[in-house]
């Protein structure tokens, strides 16, 4: 069973952290909390680099055809 966390209110310090984003203490401990948006891009961004760097190691590891290669980038996106 999953215990949730009490969050207090959230503090808007500009100056601190970047636009967009807040700041919010769990149990007193500062935490930056991005915009649900915010976080997806990140995410999204690093499963793209991680389909790019598996697909380089594929055409290093097989020294497929230039053309081959050009497939698999476009076939994974």
């Amino acid at each position: 069973m999953r215990r949730f966390q009490r969050v207090d209110k959230p503090s808007h310090s500009v100056s601190v952290l970047r636009a967009g984003a807040h700041e919010s203490h769990i149990r007193s401990a500062p935490v930056l909390v991005l915009p649900r948006l915010q976080r997806f891009s990140i995410t999204l961004k690093r499963r793209q680099r991680a389909k790019i760097k598996f697909i380089l190691a594929l055409c290093q590891q097989s020294k497929t055809a230039p053309s081959m290669r050009r497939f698999l980038l476009f076939s994974v996106f």
